[in-house]
């Protein structure tokens, strides 16, 4: 299969650093990772069945200082071959 069409991902970074105002080191890392997801979209996420069949939910590789992380709530449709961004959000730890 070749790289996943991503949808909605840069719109959604902007407003998580409007809102949430990373530093860019951290935004770094979250840009790192969405261009990522065109190659592995299920990689480190975990299924969010009480929403869909179809949406993930991943806390973002080497964004957590200890007490927040950078997480992503994501569609990925296999047949077209495309993943979606609901949101980005900073979240704090610990995740349940």
């Amino acid at each position: 299969m070749g790289s996943w069409v991503l949808l909605g991902f840069l719109e959604q970074f902007d407003v998580w650093v409007d809102r949430d105002g990373p530093d860019q080191d951290l935004q770094l890392v979250v840009m790192s990772w969405i261009h990522s997801l065109q190659d592995a979209p299920y990689r480190d996420a975990v299924r969010r069945l009480e929403l869909s069949m179809r949406h993930w939910f991943a806390v973002v590789p080497e964004s957590s200082d200890g007490i927040r992380a950078a997480t992503c709530l994501y569609q990925i449709d296999p047949e077209a071959n495309e993943v979606g961004c609901d949101v980005i959000a900073t979240l704090r730890l610990p995740l349940l």
